[in-house]
């Protein structure tokens, strides 16, 4: 059996051990080998005249190592190849049509990229190898910097663990690993990649692909923001609402969304004025109604002016919405919440008591028969 070599190109030398005639009364340089079907997937040459296919070669050029395959650029997946010969002493006796075959192994990862989650906190990338599995095999893993770094100057500044590993697999074992470790920070970074590749192979070739591109996700430190309620309550009196509004995952960055109001049986204002029979203040979607959370800071509200008028008003409601948010931040699923002004209120109460106020007086207005002085 000949096994093949990654040097610039794949090759593999033929020696005594795999192909040997022997004749007690020839000499081996003698015993000539004639190529009478040729490789099909690469060529025999001499080491003595690189790159000139051989035909013709004796045993003693095998046993000095001179006789090697050379497999065609891209013919690697191909995982076989062979030739036919006759070979002949000196009498001449000839042994015709005898089978070479030439096997090899190829050794690659399983997929050429990889999406992990950054709290998985270590990724195994599979390493497989297919052919001849009658050899052992040895691959160099390691890892190279793509827009995730592991050289930060402080530790939580790595974004994963520098690797690399010689991985050996077994006799007849077809599958290995190469494991990376990842650090799970609370920092937003968003999709960051780095590269994981194997070289230096032994015993086995490089297949396709022999290098993977790993996404590092870390969606769960992406800052979301939302209310803290979805429902809010305000008498008409308080004269604000101060809906809360919370900042979730990085807090390193400051960021922010708009936040405006959406009129339902209440009825909001324009943004300019301040109309009779508005009962609230309307905020719109411009830039100066963001909600803004400064770096560290992960609360803050939604300011709403209240209109308390003389009028009686039933209980009323409108909505508040969160829109826009800031670069490198979502908001939450509590986008929008409703805020129920109190009711009844105002007029019809104040009518109940005047009405109270007048029947008492009526009832108690003193009764004169004779005439009051």
């Amino acid at each position: 059996m000949v096994f093949l070599t990654f040097l610039v190109q794949a090759m593999g030398v033929i020696t005594s051990k795999s192909l040997v005639t022997m004749d007690a009364d020839t000499p081996d340089n003698l015993l000539v080998y004639t190529v009478t079907s040729e490789p099909e997937h690469g060529i025999l040459e001499s080491t003595l005249s690189p790159g000139i296919p051989v035909s013709v070669f004796t045993q003693e050029d095998i046993n000095n190592g001179l006789i090697r395959y050379i497999l065609n650029y891209g013919a690697e997946p191909e995982l076989g190849d062979g030739f036919v010969f006759n070979v002949a002493d000196s009498k001449p006796n000839t042994v015709l049509d005898t089978v070479f075959r030439i096997r090899w192994s190829l050794i690659q990862f399983e997929k050429g990229s990889y999406n992990i989650s950054e709290t998985a906190e270590v990724i195994s990338v599979p390493v497989k190898r297919s052919g001849n599995l009658n050899q052992y095999a040895i691959v160099l893993c390691s890892t190279q910097h793509g827009s995730a770094t592991s050289s930060g100057n402080q530790p939580d500044q790595n974004d994963y663990q520098e690797q690399s590993v010689q991985i050996q697999s077994e006799e007849r074992e077809e599958s290995k690993m190469c494991t990376i470790f990842l650090n799970d920070d609370t920092l937003y970074e968003g999709p960051e990649d780095f590269i994981v590749e194997l070289s230096m192979p032994a015993y086995a070739l490089l297949g396709d692909p022999s290098a993977a591109l790993v996404t590092i996700m870390d969606n769960e430190d992406e800052p979301s923001i939302e209310f803290d309620e979805l429902i809010f309550h305000v008498n008409e009196s308080s004269g604000f609402i101060f809906a809360p509004v919370s900042r979730k995952g990085d807090s390193c960055r400051s960021v922010s969304a708009v936040c405006f109001t959406i009129p339902g049986s209440a009825t909001g204002s324009s943004l300019t004025g301040l109309e009779s029979g508005s009962d609230y203040k309307t905020r719109g979607m411009a830039s100066e109604f963001r909600v803004v959370f400064p770096a560290g800071v992960n609360k803050a509200s939604c300011d709403v002016k209240i209109i308390d008028d003389a009028m009686f008003e039933a209980e009323e409601e409108f909505e508040v919405a969160l829109a826009m948010p800031s670069l490198r931040s979502k908001l939450g699923k509590k986008s929008r919440a409703t805020v129920i002004i109190n009711g009844p209120n105002d007029g019809k109460s104040h009518k109940h008591s005047n009405s109270i106020i007048h029947l008492l007086q009526f009832v108690f207005s003193p009764f004169c028969r004779d005439g009051c002085s």
